[in-house]
Order: C-alpha cells, then structure tokens, then sequence
C-alpha cells in the first residue's frame, strides 16, 4: 500500500468562514503521484468540518444562517453546559456535527474529455461539482490533513 500525506494549513480570522480548499487537495494528490486510489481529507480540529458542495457565494451564506439558526453563539453556560468547563465554542461543536468532519473521495485518471466541466489533470476527484471547504474553526492553529491511499502498484 502506498499512501501520502500533507497538512494544509490554514488562518481563519473569523469565528466561522468557508474556504475552499479544493486546489490544496487537488495539488496534494499530483505530489503524491498516486493516479488511483482514495483521498481521505480531514478537518484536523473538534470544531472544523469539511465538506463537498458547490463553491458558491449564496449557498455558503445561507449554510452560515441555517448553522446559526440551529446552534446560536452563546457564550454563556446557561444554553450549552460544555461552556461550564471554560470554554464558549459548545455552539461550534454543534455545527460541526451537523456539516461533517472528513470527505472521503476516489481519485483516478481524469474521465472528463477535454473542455468539459469535469476536472482536469491526471488525478482528480471525479465529482465535476466538488468544492471542499472548512467551516466553524475557532482554535488560533488551523489545519487540515490529505490522506491517499492505493495499491502498492499505484
């Protein structure tokens, strides 16, 4: 079996932002040089997800509204008991719950012809609509992690 692995760093200056990491994770897989296999991609933190979607400005406004409709901040104790042991994210832990905490995906060689909206380049994730993002991540460190995998003959 060969496998690959690469930490994607990231800074997020807010207490919830979507970035799309799709580039990190397709350059992470032409490094590894493996051409056939699975690419697990991490949010390396409690309260960080990952996800696939479309990476479009509306869609990700409304996940931020509907996340926050349905786990409000609230630093307090009072709503979340996790924030009686110091800390005010309860709410984060919550979101993450809801959106995810890894992507599993196949990487092969491209099926997409030339000029298609499919993706380009020797390996990719076949999904044509993939966008990968992170959101709520309230540690000072932020990171996620590409794991690939194949046969050893990849």
């Amino acid at each position: 079996m060969h496998s690959y692995r690469k930490v994607i760093p990231l800074r997020v200056k807010k207490r919830m932002a979507f970035i799309n990491i799709t580039p990190q994770v397709q350059e992470a897989l032409r490094e590894s040089r493996i051409r056939e296999g699975l690419c697990l991609v991490n949010a390396m933190h409690i309260t960080a997800s990952v996800f696939i979607n479309d990476d479009e400005p509306g869609l990700h406004e409304h996940y931020a509204r509907w996340l926050e409709q349905l786990a409000p901040y609230d630093p307090s104790p009072q709503r979340y008991h996790h924030n009686r042991t110091g800390e005010d994210n309860a709410d984060a832990h919550h979101k993450r719950q809801v959106m995810g905490r890894e992507v599993v995906g196949l990487t092969a060689p491209d099926p997409a012809p030339k000029g298609s909206r499919g993706h380009r380049g020797d390996s990719q994730c076949r999904d044509p609509t993939a966008a990968v993002a992170l959101c709520p991540k309230l540690c000072p460190r932020r990171s996620t992690q590409c794991h690939l995998s194949a046969p050893a003959a990849a």
